[in-house]
């Protein structure tokens, strides 16, 4: 989520008369979530009903990182959640080990397509500092909104000459029940 998308939760910072603090420490982020919060996500393979235990949690690694884990705590890292504490800027990495169980599958469409929403509010924190080192806090009014899209499997014919499969039978062997005349 682009830095300018997250600038725009919270209005132009004031720092009164004493000023900005240092470039560095003006206007900070961090996220702001419940650790151990289920996301409504599991693993492929997997579901609420014969698997509740392995629903993936968020797990607090920083004040600038959330982990979706497998069952939380110490499970199977699935993705991160991440906020550069300068700019604002949130990734969203999702483990390449780790596929998602999507609820629609099939055939080429909207089966590929399906889209999984975390169901778990994360939030941004923003802190203003002044130069003496005076500070304040506002906490976006709405939680970031991720999804995680499917990306199913794409088979392709190609056309062409050069794309000709053949195969020659050669009726000249006796083996095969020709008539051994040698002409392929």
């Amino acid at each position: 989520i682009a830095a300018a998308d997250i600038a725009g939760l919270f209005a132009a910072p004031g720092f009164g008369a004493d000023g900005a603090a240092a470039a560095d420490l003006d206007v900070t982020y961090t996220l702001s979530a419940t650790d151990g919060a289920q996301t409504g996500l599991w693993l492929t393979g997997k579901n609420a009903v014969d698997n509740p235990d392995d629903e993936i949690q968020l797990v607090k690694a920083s004040d600038t990182v959330y982990e979706g884990r497998e069952g939380g705590g110490t499970g199977a890292l699935v993705f991160t959640i991440e906020i550069d504490d300068q700019t604002g800027e949130v990734t969203v990495t999702q483990e390449a080990s780790a596929s998602l169980e999507h609820l629609v599958d099939g055939p080429e469409g909207d089966a590929h397509d399906d889209a999984l929403t975390l169901n778990a509010d994360v939030f941004v924190v923003q802190k203003v500092m002044d130069a003496d080192g005076d500070y304040d806090t506002a906490t976006s009014a709405n939680a970031l909104s991720i999804t995680f899209e499917d990306d199913g499997p794409d088979a392709e014919a190609l056309t062409g000459e050069q794309f000709v499969a053949s195969a020659l039978l050669d009726e000249s062997d006796e083996a095969v029940g020709g008539d051994d005349d040698g002409i392929a």
